[in-house]
């Protein structure tokens, strides 16, 4: 019962810390106001003080301390590498660097809270395996949840790039230059790929070279079409090779890659299917198909 209090106490503390992160965040840059009181020049620091909100003088400065704490416990190599799989994802805006340290550290706290909990309220061996696996999940499940979301936006980056590939090869065809035709391409279309060659066109614009812009799209969307698709072009910029051929190339290349993917994963799913169906579906059949023969012979046996 001490266990279950105590859990439960740290798991309010966690919350109300949560709440005061997402406040301080959304509040971070703007000046505290004071309510009701006329700063003068013979106002002095005491009154200044005690002007402000009892949050703002006494929990504040504690949860600034904690988000310090929070922001140094995932390791720099770790932290460097969930903002990369962030930026994959596309919510290098929405997860900045503190903000992901922060949640990352929440989920450990709460993975700890909860499997102290299920232990303390279950016990035995049941317990000790729940909270091992709360644990667990609140150690990677946050970077479980970047990686899945990287995953979902690169196949689908994936996907798209063999058609915008054509299109910007019609249009430079038609006697657009590939600043143009990537414009004319990614008004037309939607997703994962016109946004970040959308990124491209204003790289480009603000004065970045054509390969300093192609270099940084192709570390933010991590797709070893894409890297292939802008090697060729770079690669075609410095030979002297016509633009629109070398898209007409790719393009065709990157559609059998796509096919042949489409082939692969229908000839895993026969192979995928057999664990449902040997754990899930033939016992049931055995037990419809056996089971009278069995009762029978349980009852006469085999006289």
């Amino acid at each position: 019962m001490v266990l279950f209090a105590s859990c439960a106490c740290i798991g309010l503390a966690v919350s109300l810390l949560v709440y005061q992160l997402v406040r301080s965040d959304a509040a971070s840059g703007s000046s505290s106001s004071l309510r009701g009181v006329d700063v003068g020049e013979h106002l002095n620091l005491h009154e200044v003080l005690l002007a402000r909100s009892r949050s703002e003088r006494v929990v504040q400065p504690w949860v600034r301390k904690l988000a310090v704490v929070f922001d140094a416990a995932t390791p720099s190599g770790r932290l460097d590498l969930l903002i990369q799989t962030a930026s994959t994802a596309g919510l290098a805006s929405q997860w900045p660097a503190r903000r992901i340290a922060r949640a990352r550290t929440l989920c450990l706290v709460a993975g700890v809270v909860f499997g102290f909990l299920f232990f303390g309220r279950i016990g035995g061996g049941l317990g000790l395996l729940m909270g091992v696996l709360a644990i667990g999940i609140g150690w990677r499940g946050f970077d479980v949840f970047l990686i899945n979301r990287a995953r979902i936006r690169q196949e689908r980056i994936s996907l798209d790039l063999p058609d915008i590939a054509d299109q910007i090869a019609i249009s430079t065809l038609a006697g657009l230059s590939f600043e143009q035709a990537i414009r004319r391409t990614v008004e037309s279309m939607d997703g994962p790929l016109a946004d970040e060659f959308t990124r491209f066109l204003h790289d480009v614009r603000v004065g970045q070279t054509r390969q300093n812009a192609f270099r940084r799209l192709q570390e933010r969307v991590d797709v070893p079409d894409v890297t292939s698709f802008v090697r060729s072009i770079a690669q075609a910029e410095r030979s002297g090779v016509p633009i629109s051929e070398i898209l007409q190339i790719q393009a065709d290349e990157l559609r059998e890659r796509r096919k042949q993917r489409a082939e692969e994963r229908a000839m895993k799913l026969p192979v995928l299917m057999l664990l449902p169906l040997v754990t899930c579906v033939l016992p049931a059949l055995m037990l419809v198909l056996l089971g009278p023969a069995i009762l029978k012979l349980v009852e006469n046996g085999f006289g």
